[in-house]
This record gives structure tokens, sequence and C-alpha cells, in this order.
């Protein structure tokens, strides 16, 4: 990475400690009213801490999963050059950043539960609630935790003791069931589930929502009555969550790039078996689909 990259880097780590004495210092307070008061200028911060995640995450991804000339074209419209460890360790630096001050909120919040709140208060509360729970189930966070454990597994990238720290990221199974989890300390361990509500396997061709939630692209576009040949896109906009049952959030869906990677090569057995699945089911789809469309142009 050039010297532009390595700032930005590590302005991401200079953030994140200034943003956590912030949270850590008002959570000290003597006086639960005094933290309250603070509220207003607490979710302004974590909004903003949000959105500036959100758009390196973004910045990332968007390099690594482009093609050859993409990634030229950016460079040059950047004016920096990229490697493979140093995205490595900009990716460690994002699940630190966002951790890190989940945990902080958190400890604001804990402080707020020893006091009776007001209705103004309470909604302050809310909105940093809100923002933990938006730092936690972010797209952006899986897409990074999974090129960060990508990265280790490729064989193309070298032993990188010096980027192993206090972060741990894995790929974990139990019974079947698999996760992606990290952890800071061992006080401080996230763990993020990979089944599909829908069809209760490991997500295939996963897909985020723009609520958070995640599922296989068949699923997503099954729950929308839409076919995968039409795509997410064409999802009316009053679709909602099967799990939250929020509307417009199939508006702006992510497909999870890095995690279907992720999962392909660590499950490589069971993703081969459901892609065989979701190819004959597909296929059959887009039969009947085609088979309507004609039916309908004859009868005209």
């Amino acid at each position: 990475m050039g010297d532009q990259s390595g700032e930005a880097a590590q302005r991401i780590v200079d953030t994140s400690s200034s943003f956590s004495d912030t949270w850590m210092a008002l959570g000290e307070k003597e006086h639960n009213s005094q933290i309250i008061s603070s509220h207003a200028g607490l979710v302004k911060q974590a909004t903003k801490a949000v959105a500036d995640f959100e758009k390196r995450a973004r910045r990332l991804l968007r390099f690594q999963h482009a093609s050859h000339f993409q990634k030229l074209l950016f460079r040059v419209k950047h004016k920096f050059a990229r490697s493979r460890m140093a995205a490595m360790k900009e990716g460690k630096n994002l699940i630190s950043y966002a951790s890190i001050n989940a945990n902080e909120i958190l400890n604001v919040l804990q402080k707020c539960e020893k006091t009776k709140l007001s209705i103004e208060e309470n909604k302050y509360k809310k909105q940093l609630q809100a923002m933990r729970v938006r730092f936690l189930r972010s797209r952006w966070l899986i897409e990074v935790i999974a090129f960060y454990i990508n990265s280790i597994d490729s064989k193309s990238v070298p032993a990188t003791p010096h980027l192993a720290g206090i972060l741990s990221c894995s790929f974990e199974s139990e019974e079947g069931k698999y996760s992606v989890s990290f952890s800071l300390t061992d006080s401080l361990k996230i763990e993020i589930d990979l089944t599909c509500p829908i069809c209760l396997e490991t997500v295939f061709e996963p897909v985020s929502l723009g609520c958070g939630h995640v599922f296989c692209f068949s699923c997503a576009c099954d729950a929308a009555s839409i076919l995968p040949l039409e795509g997410l896109e064409s999802a009316c906009k009053k679709s909602k969550c099967p799990s939250c049952r929020k509307k417009g959030v199939y508006v702006g869906a992510l497909h999870l790039k890095g995690l279907n990677i992720l999962i392909k090569n660590r499950c490589k057995d069971q993703w081969e078996e459901r892609r065989k699945r979701e190819r004959t089911h597909r296929l059959q789809q887009a039969k009947e689909y085609w088979n309507g469309q004609l039916a309908m142009i004859m009868s005209t």
C-alpha cells in the first residue's frame, strides 16, 4: 500500500481510539443525568462513526471485488497502490473499529440503566441502541470479516504474524450450523449466524437486505415472489423482509460476494451439492417462465 493508504488505515485506528476515549469519559460521569444530557452529541458522534466505517468498508471491498482493469482505473483515480497485505491490515482495522465502538456504546447504555429516563432521554437511548445494532449487523462488517478470513486462507498471501494482534476472526461449525465470529478480547466475542432463516440451510449466494438480515439469493427472491433470473431489483418496493417485516428493504440489497467465496472454500462438498440443486431448480423455473411468456404471446 502506498503512503496515502497507510495513512488512511492509521486514521481508522486513531479515530477509533479517540471515539472510545470519548465514550469512556462520558460513561464515567458521576451523575446519570449528565450522561443523558450528552446523548444528543453521542448520537451525532455514533452516526458519524458508523458512516465513516461504511464508507471505508465500501471502498475497500469495491477495490477487492473489481476486475483488473477496474482496479487500474481505481488506482489512477485515487492515486494510490494497494497491496493484498495492506488491504488485510485495513480490513483488520475496520473490524476493530466497529467492535470497539459497539462495545463502548454498550458501556454507556448500561450506565443509563441505573436511572429512570424521561421520554426525551429514552429517545436518545433508543437511537444509541440503533447505532450499536447498525455496527454489529452491518452488511459491510460481514463482508470485511469474510475478506479478512479469505485473505488469510489464500496461498498467495505469506504468513502475517504482525496482523494477528488481539483480533481473532474465524469460520466455525457446530452441528452442521456455520457462523463467522470475531473477538478482540476474551470478554468481547461477536458471532454472526450464517443459517438462512427461510430454508434453514447455510446461506447460498448470500444477499443482505436493507435491514441487514441475510438470506440465500433464491430464498430472498421467493419471499418477494420474483424469479432469480429477474433479479432482486425487480422486487416490489413494498416487499417486506421475511424476518423483521420491514418494507422497502429490497431496494439496495447487497450480494455478499466475499461471504459466498468463504462458504464455497470452507464447505466445498455442501456448497457444490447446493449449487447442483439450485441449478436444477432455476432451470425448471426459467423453463416455466418462458413457456408462460410464449403462451401469453400466442394467445394475443
